[in-house]
């Protein structure tokens, strides 16, 4: 598995150049592809060296929607796998903080299966809110710690459940739109988004 993904260092560098000394949030959303569902322990010797520990310097929470069955949970606390499972969190913010500098805080939020066209639209169904709100919270949560907090920008990757003939016709509309309502309902009309492919 390759975990040097999307080219993070490379295209963050002059994408998200720090700013300030604010902790600088960034959000991890999709479907199962974002949620990552690997073992470390079938890593590579290197990878799992590189990737398995905690890692302190970025402060990781996730939440994964798993209806019908309760919602997989985990609070604020260092980089890490899950029960030894890992998405590509592992290696995105070991990037973010080389990158830039350091107080990186990442919040992932992932429905297995979701498609964006119904599932991620705000008028349809209750994911969209639960994100926005989940979203919400954590940065709230993290300006009780933090003299200031900065959204900084959101990693997407989903697509394959919507990948049948019309809803692949529809998807790059889809999701400039939902790009757009996510600005509006986080208050940060110049948040930047990096989606991410397949092949």
């Amino acid at each position: 598995m390759n975990y040097r993904i999307l080219g993070v260092a490379v295209a963050l560098v002059s994408l998200f150049s720090p700013e300030s000394k604010a902790i600088q949030v960034f959000i991890m959303a999709g479907q199962s592809n974002t949620e990552g569902g690997a073992l470390i322990d079938n890593a590579t010797p290197v990878n799992q060296a590189d990737y398995g520990p905690d890692f302190a310097p970025v402060t990781y929470s996730y939440h994964y929607e798993n209806n019908p069955n309760p919602d997989v949970v985990g609070a604020f606390g260092a980089l890490r796998s899950d029960s030894g499972y890992h998405g590509w969190e592992i290696s995105l913010g070991r990037e973010l903080d080389t990158a830039l500098g350091g107080g990186i805080a990442i919040i992932k939020f992932t429905q297995g299966g979701s498609n964006l066209h119904t599932d991620w639209n705000e008028t349809l169904t209750n994911l969209y809110d639960d994100f926005i709100t989940h979203v919400n919270t954590q940065v709230a949560t993290l300006q009780l710690s933090h003299a200031s907090v900065e959204l900084r920008g959101m990693f997407w990757h989903q697509g394959e459940s919507d990948s049948d003939e019309l809803p692949a016709l529809a998807y790059e509309s889809n999701l400039l739109s939902f790009f757009d309502q996510v600005r509006v309902d986080l208050s940060t009309p110049d948040l930047n988004f990096i989606a991410g492919k397949l092949n």
